[in-house]
């Protein structure tokens, strides 16, 4: 769980743990393991805040901190974050698999800006089936598949919004908004330069990592049209929850 607690984002977050915990997910995951940021120049101290937050949530003791860094002089944004489940992964035995949801703050960056509404709507959409409907999401990874999502691009969308290269087959599949399930056996197979983006790959966004290796994939529901656009598009409850 990548947190980032500037502008609104102890909102947000404090939005995300309580679904975390009313869905049941957080008493039954063996472990969350959240990348936190903050801003110090800020004049509440929201990283305090937060830690008092998790310490409430945290009967089990399986909510772990995996750094507290200064967003202001931390440049790697959520990939922070990921090459802590990348290295978890790598370290697990051979044959030994485990099932991964990674998740953020989403909208933080849109804060008072035309895009703060619609990204609202948009991590809701992303929150109902990856986080409120987790038992779903195990539920189809018991059943072969490695990643599943909420919402399916291909990866030319990547291409031609990134510009990025050497993407061998751009029919594979990634999920915008960087809400995904994946099988740690999955993130095994993803090579560790992706995961920094202090090299070559930089320009590869996070929510691209489950597209980067052809494999079974679940969407679990799709906007209608395929290419609407999230940032601007505000995407009513009506349109996916289930009756």
């Amino acid at each position: 769980y990548h947190v980032c607690l500037i502008n609104d984002g102890f909102l947000i977050a404090s939005e995300q743990m309580h679904s975390l915990a009313m869905s049941g997910l957080m008493y039954n995951a063996s472990s969350i393991n959240i990348g936190l940021k903050y801003d110090a120049k800020s004049i509440i101290d929201y990283k305090d805040l937060f830690l008092k937050l998790i310490g409430n949530y945290n009967i089990l003791g399986n909510i772990n901190i995996l750094y507290c860094k200064d967003n202001t002089s931390d440049k790697e944004r959520e990939h922070s974050t990921t090459i802590h489940f990348k290295n978890y992964a790598d370290s697990l035995p051979e044959g030994v698999n485990r099932y991964i949801l990674y998740f953020h703050t989403k909208g933080v960056s849109h804060y008072k800006t035309n895009r703060e509404n619609p990204v609202r709507h948009w991590r809701h959409y992303l929150e109902y089936f990856m986080i409120h409907h987790w038992r779903n999401c195990c539920s189809v990874l018991d059943k072969e598949y490695e990643s599943c999502g909420t919402y399916k691009r291909d990866m030319k969308f990547m291409n031609d919004c990134q510009g990025v290269k050497n993407i061998d087959n751009e029919k594979r599949l990634f999920y915008p908004g960087t809400f995904y399930w994946m099988n740690t056996s999955l993130i095994k197979k993803i090579p560790i330069k992706y995961f920094s983006i202090n090299s070559e790959y930089k320009n590869y966004a996070v929510e691209a990592l489950p597209g980067l290796i052809e494999h079974k994939q679940m969407v679990f529901s799709q906007p209608n049209p395929y290419d609407l656009d999230m940032y601007n598009y505000v995407l009513h409850p009506m349109q996916y929850v289930h009756k």
